[in-house]
């Protein structure tokens, strides 16, 4: 094959991203492409390093815009769950087991609390990548971009598992009635969380507005207290 000539890259040479862009079609017009090339990027960073060269491009790009897509499907819904066994006929990518995917508005408890729920299942987990993405939808939910979740305002996160055996429909069912139970006690949890930090907020406020009738030393006991709290 000889050397390559001064500044010609091998595949060897290029980034596990370089080469995902590298496949995406010529006829993909450039804001998808764009999108494809962001998500990619979110998604390959989730990938341990062990796992990289075991994984074929052609599969992994398969594997991500078909998760694409189904974040696009999301729309306006509060999340989407699904359970499948992705084939190479089908998807374009196949694995061991079922694979599990969730996408939901990125909020605390998300990543602990639907694990828990796969793992209380009794199946086995081969892989989970869970990348957190900035977004920006249509008025019809549709999909326009994908951005870095750091300078996004809309942020939503995205779960897949690849399970260790494939699932029956019955568990299947099961496991996806599961995981959209627990996002709903998130929700509830989170809203909870958010009024007991605005309470705890405001008595700190009181405590402070008080120290000429208590005196410095009792009010910053109980500030440290409340503080203490919010962490």
């Amino acid at each position: 094959a000889g050397i390559p000539a001064t500044g010609e890259s091998t595949s060897d040479d290029l980034s596990l991203v370089d080469r995902l862009v590298g496949s995406i079609p010529s006829d993909v017009p450039d804001d998808r492409r764009a999108t494809i090339e962001a998500f990619a990027s979110t998604y390959v960073r989730r990938i341990p390093e062990a796992d990289i060269p075991d994984l074929p491009v052609p599969q992994l790009y398969a594997e991500i815009t078909d998760l694409l897509r189904f974040i696009d499907e999301r729309g306006l819904r509060n999340s989407v769950v699904r359970a499948f066994q992705p084939t190479l006929e089908v998807c374009g990518y196949s694995t061991v087991g079922t694979v599990v995917q969730v996408v939901v508005d990125d909020m605390p408890f998300l990543v602990d609390s639907i694990a828990n729920v796969v793992s209380r299942s009794g199946v086995g987990v081969e892989r989970h990548l869970h990348p957190l993405i900035g977004t920006t939808r249509d008025k019809s939910g549709a999909l326009v971009s994908v951005a870095s979740a750091r300078s996004s305002t809309q942020t939503e996160s995205v779960q897949h598992f690849e399970l260790d055996r494939i699932l029956t429909d019955e568990e299947a069912d099961e496991l996806v009635d599961g995981i959209n139970g627990v996002l709903r006690d998130v929700v509830v949890s989170v809203r909870d969380f958010d009024a007991m930090r605005g309470a705890v907020n405001e008595m700190i406020g009181a405590a402070k507005g008080s120290v000429a009738r208590y005196g410095y030393e009792d009010i910053q006991e109980s500030v440290d207290f409340l503080e203490w709290l919010l962490d």
